[in-house]
């Protein structure tokens, strides 16, 4: 069985941009998912105008860190690990710079547990926005959330939508049906959408996904 690549420890710090560049960094990769050792052969950073649909990508070797000019005011950003072999991980959670919206953030402190065809998720209530607004004073109060989950990693063909108050739920999947891959998100009362948070398969993974992709402040 192929080993996977994965990204884990992923921290998102959201804002704006420059008026020339984003600078971004994040941890490095060091493991498959089976805990095993992964020889590392390098990171590529994607990015484009809309939300998980990447039309630059560049590879950046085995730097940690690197600057992209945005000619956008929104401007999504994804990070992958590849290996020797030139298997390369999923997405990175992703990382939203919009210099005029205030979005909700990414869910963290997210939890998984997949058993006989169900995944169970359970996340923390954000309580700040992106420019770092309190969601409970600012007005722009949370709707809710959505959990989208599909057959191939990062396209998401079903989608549950959950009330602002839980905080955790469960999707049930056909069984013996090969891996799901889930990712949750959050909305407020003014429409605005959250990134996924960090993606979760119930089948076999992928190499870990260097962590803490951020800004440079």
């Amino acid at each position: 069985m192929k080993k996977q690549l994965i990204i884990s420890g992923l921290f998102i710090l959201a804002g704006c941009t420059s008026l020339f560049a984003a600078s971004l960094v994040w941890d490095s990769s060091t493991n498959y998912t089976d805990g095993t050792i992964c020889p590392v052969q390098g990171y590529r950073l994607y990015w484009g105008q809309n939300s998980g649909i990447y039309t630059m990508t560049q590879d950046v070797g085995m730097v940690l860190t690197t600057s992209i000019p945005v000619v956008s005011n929104r401007t999504y950003f994804a990070v992958t690990v590849y290996d020797t072999s030139g298997n390369e991980s999923v997405f990175s959670t992703e990382l939203i710079f919009d210099g005029w919206v205030s979005l909700p953030p990414v869910l963290s402190s997210l939890s998984y547990a997949f058993k006989t065809g169900k995944m169970s998720m359970s996340w923390s209530t954000p309580t700040v926005n992106t420019d770092g607004s309190l969601i409970s004073t600012t007005g722009a109060t949370l709707a809710g959330y959505t959990i989208g989950y599909g057959k191939i990693s990062g396209v998401y063909t079903s989608f549950t939508n959950l009330a602002a108050n839980l905080t955790s739920a469960a999707i049930t999947i056909p069984t013996n049906s090969g891996p799901w891959y889930f990712a949750i998100n959050a909305s407020n009362v003014n429409g605005f959408v959250s990134a996924y948070s960090q993606e979760k398969s119930s089948g076999t993974s992928l190499p870990n996904k260097p962590g803490n992709f951020r800004k440079i402040p």
